[in-house]
């Protein structure tokens, strides 16, 4: 009768990790990785990825809007996620553009993405640790959070309901070390 109960208690103990085992393993695919829309911003290069390949890389996506600015070629993209606005070269240092660099026409420069519905920190998996942080002075709560090294800028409020902190708009910049090909006569 002992030797019953004691490997009815170790089957029980067995089932028991075995369920632990089985949601960690759903906690960290449904937690542990990135949203689908964020992850293929991630894999854009900045100075290297053509507008053709952000278009495939994005599904086709609806353009809203696109014009010549004093920047360069600007092309507004609707989104699930929200509005994705990205800037392309007008070819390898063109007078035409004041964002010159040393590229090919339709080369992408830069892109701002302002979300449909803010998201948190950990849901994208972000560590701000070596971001600079700056109070938005008009709006209390908002931050900056830059990173010149890595060319990423993060737009988040830090008062939701629920006290986690949001992220409203991301951008995607040159880094310090894509610098080196900015054309000599924009310095």
């Amino acid at each position: 009768m002992g030797q019953r109960l004691l490997q009815q208690i170790q089957k029980e103990k067995v089932k028991k990790i075995h369920a632990v085992i089985l949601i960690l393993t759903l906690n960290s695919s449904l937690y542990g990785a990135a949203p689908a829309w964020f992850s293929k911003l991630k894999q854009i290069e900045l100075l290297k990825t053509t507008r053709q390949n952000v278009e495939e890389l994005l599904g086709r996506p609806k353009i809203t809007d696109a014009y010549e600015s004093r920047l360069g070629q600007v092309v507004e993209y609707k989104l699930k996620a929200g509005e994705l606005t990205v800037l392309y070269s007008l070819g390898r240092c063109s007078k035409n553009s004041e964002q010159e660099y040393d590229v090919e026409k339709n080369v992408i420069i830069d892109l701002e993405m302002n979300l449909t519905k803010a998201v948190s920190i950990s849901t994208l998996g972000l560590d701000l640790n070596d971001f600079n942080k700056t109070e938005i002075r008009d709006l209390r709560g908002v931050f900056d959070y830059r990173n010149e090294d890595s060319g990423e800028h993060y737009l988040m409020n830090e008062f939701y309901k629920d006290g986690t902190q949001k992220i409203q708009k991301i951008e995607f910049f040159p880094s310090k070390s894509q610098e080196k090909l900015k054309c000599q006569s924009s310095e």
